[in-house]
């Protein structure tokens, strides 16, 4: 029993002593100058049940969430075509120049009246 106790405390050691030399790795930067960032601990595949049934609700609210936003139609293109997509630009620059029209009428008007002063 001891010698199985001693074997135990051996390797809890070096595991610790392994994570803090992984820790103060990544915490220096590279030859590149470069630092590595975690998120989190490193769970190296090792899971417990609780964990695999939080990620299990996880992934099935994600699926459900996929499902409701399938169905609403929101997602869809309102211009599918090519030639649609042309039209919609033509048509704001045109509502553009139009604006800039009225906008150049607005200053003429004001420069007339003596109202236009810039600065």
């Amino acid at each position: 029993m001891e010698m199985c106790n001693s074997a135990m405390e051996a390797f809890e050691h070096e595991e610790v002593e392994t994570e803090r030399r992984a820790k103060m790795a990544a915490e220096q930067p590279d030859d590149d100058g470069f630092i590595t960032v975690a998120q989190g601990a490193p769970s190296f595949g090792t899971t417990n049940d609780l964990e695999e049934d939080k990620h299990a609700r996880r992934r099935a609210g994600k699926r459900n969430r996929k499902r409701k936003a399938g169905g609403s139609g929101a997602d869809e293109l309102q211009d599918f075509y090519r030639f649609q997509l042309k039209e919609t630009r033509r048509k704001e620059v045109n509502d553009l120049k139009s604006m800039f029209e009225k906008d150049l009428a607005k200053v003429r008007k004001m420069k007339e009246e003596r109202l236009y002063r810039p600065f």
